[in-house]
């Protein structure tokens, strides 16, 4: 009890000393952090982390069995990955790798006021797209961007995906050679479908869910999912 105890108000140099020590030859249990910010908030406190924080956390724990590793998409970046539906989709795949492999924790959120901005759809699904887009232009809305930014899956009538040249701007987290983001295309974009599908959704063509996950953020998305995933268990 008293262990448990130390482990869960952070006192973890309070263990006993006969659980120090790792047998040579022994095979270290990996746990992966993804950190989780919005790009322009957390620069320091990232660098911090690196240069720091993980240097005394892999030596600390080595002592334990465990080698702590990091996952910063913002790693030597020049701007938020969120722009780049590829990289984004990447970014989000690799967060469910890590959740699947990591030895323990694996998610490690810097959150301020400001969750950052929303990733554009990397596909939608066909009666879905139809919805949002009809939704957009019988309120006004000019539905070119929509049609210009998707189009039908041919392996998969039912859905829709970002056309290549939505994917040609950018690789901002490898390169500054590359040309970034067209940062007012993704307001555009992003805006006409946010707006369709709330019009969508009030005129009872798609459901509350399907609404918000054309409105929800990257930040806001991980908080959630990790949020329904832990539970608590009272005794007594």
């Amino acid at each position: 009890m008293e262990e448990l105890e130390s482990i869960l108000s952070g006192r973890v140099c309070h263990q006993p000393a006969h659980q120090k020590g790792v047998p040579t030859g022994s095979v270290l249990r990996q746990i992966r952090l993804f950190i989780c910010s919005t790009y322009h908030d957390f620069i320091k406190e990232r660098e911090l982390l690196w240069l720091r924080v993980l240097p005394e956390l892999q030596q600390h724990c080595t002592q334990y069995g465990v080698d702590i590793l990091f996952f910063d998409p913002y790693r030597q970046s020049n701007g938020d990955f969120v722009y780049d539906p590829i990289l984004c989709e990447d970014v989000k795949q690799h967060f469910k790798k890590l959740k699947r492999e990591s030895g323990g924790p694996y998610f490690l959120c810097l959150l301020g006021d400001k969750y950052g901005p929303c990733p554009i759809p990397f596909s939608l699904k066909g009666e879905e797209f139809q919805h949002i887009k009809q939704s957009f232009f019988e309120n006004g809305g000019d539905v070119k961007i929509l049609d210009e930014s998707y189009r039908l899956n041919e392996n998969n009538g039912s859905q829709y995906d970002l056309q290549p040249k939505m994917n040609e701007y950018v690789s901002l987290l490898f390169s500054r050679s590359r040309s970034k983001f067209d940062i007012e295309t993704h307001r555009q974009l992003q805006d006409a479908i946010q707006k369709g599908a709330r019009l969508a959704h009030a005129g009872g063509l798609i459901n509350q869910t399907m609404e918000d996950e054309m409105c929800i953020n990257f930040i806001r998305e991980q908080v959630e999912e990790m949020a329904n995933q832990y539970f608590i268990k009272r005794k007594g």
